[in-house]
């Protein structure tokens, strides 16, 4: 009995053992079954590669989607700019651009608008590079369009009152013509530039887009052959300008104020050519020069024809066409409502 008992377990053990086997080589069978319906491996490699990528660019849409959300946002704010304290500043808002290789014109950029709240103005300073990176689309759609200037429609029959500007043209409007940083009463913006000339006459790095689009606007295609300071920019012919006035756009900024100091060296042949081309370019779009421009040597006293600059001929000219004898209030702590602070002291005593 206890072997026959035996046999039988054993007789269990095996039909078990071959049911397991039965089954795996089914599922092998179906595996190489389904492989040879699709064709080869390499398919299912193809299959794996654009699920990924079908994958990968769900996540990347929902990214930019996300992105885009949160930048339209800040955006937004951004052109949220403070009301201005016209008893603080009289003068209206200075908007202090420069174009630096090495750094001293954001250096005297920097000094400029340290000393504005004294003199009147609320200032900012602006890279030029910031002026063609600008992606701020509530501000550049609002540059796209820009007062008529000249006769009313109903005297030369033009039908309403805004002139189209480029898309080039509003990059550079959207920064200069900012209408958050304009004077409301008198519809002007008040800029200015401390431009270097690097190398043979050359615009900075920083410099170089924003030089090449105001050579199309002012139709200067020559930057090495400027009209000089003393003389109106715009004469054109052969001090570099077209002397066919069709080809620059004469009203492109008539809504700025502006000023310009070049900071250069006398050793070079092309002698502060950058700050002359500026000064040039934004006359012969209209824009109106408030200082004559500045030229600092490097060579002799940079710094002293800066100061000199903005003490003698800079700061007299603002404080005559925006601040006109106005008390200007909120000064520092200490002193008293409408006196006008001294400019800060760029000395110390140890």
């Amino acid at each position: 009995t206890r072997h026959n008992e035996a046999i039988l377990f054993i007789g269990k053990d095996s039909t078990a053992v071959a049911q397991e086997r039965s089954r795996r080589k089914t599922k092998t069978m179906d595996l190489e079954a389904l492989a040879g319906s699709v064709g080869s491996p390499a398919v299912f490699v193809g299959l794996g590669v654009t699920t990924l990528a079908l994958v990968g660019a769900t996540v990347f849409l929902s990214r930019s989607s996300s992105d885009s959300s949160r930048g339209g946002a800040g955006a937004a704010a951004e052109r949220q700019v403070e009301e201005l304290d016209r008893s603080k500043y009289p003068g209206g808002h200075l908007t202090i651009y420069y174009g630096s290789q090495t750094g001293t014109a954001q250096m005297f950029a920097n000094q400029i608008a340290s000393e504005s709240e004294s003199r009147g103005f609320k200032a900012r300073v602006v890279d030029l590079q910031d002026v063609v990176d600008n992606e701020d689309g509530d501000a550049i759609d609002a540059a796209r369009i820009r007062p008529q200037i000249g006769p009313s429609p109903a005297e030369d029959g033009v039908a309403g009152e805004l002139d189209e500007v480029d898309g080039d043209g509003a990059l550079i409007r959207a920064s200069l013509a900012d209408p958050c940083y304009r004077d409301p009463d008198a519809g002007r913006s008040t800029s200015l530039f401390f431009v270097a000339t690097y190398g043979e006459g050359e615009p900075t790095d920083n410099a170089q887009q924003f030089v090449e689009l105001m050579k199309v606007k002012s139709g200067i295609d020559n930057i090495y052959k400027i009209s000089p300071s003393e003389e109106a920019p715009g004469d054109g012919g052969e001090d570099g300008g077209p002397a066919d006035p069709s080809a620059r756009d004469a009203t492109f900024l008539s809504d700025l104020d502006y000023a310009v100091f070049g900071l250069g060296n006398k050793q070079y042949e092309h002698y502060n050519n950058m700050s002359r081309f500026v000064d040039a370019s934004l006359g012969r779009c209209g824009a109106d020069r408030i200082a004559d421009l500045g030229l600092g040597d490097d060579d002799d006293d940079l710094e002293g024809d800066f100061e000199s600059w903005k003490d003698n001929v800079f700061w007299p000219a603002m404080a005559e066409r925006y601040v006109k004898g106005a008390e200007i209030g909120g000064g520092r702590d200490g002193e008293e409502d409408g006196a006008t602070a001294l400019p800060p002291c760029p000395y110390r005593v140890e």
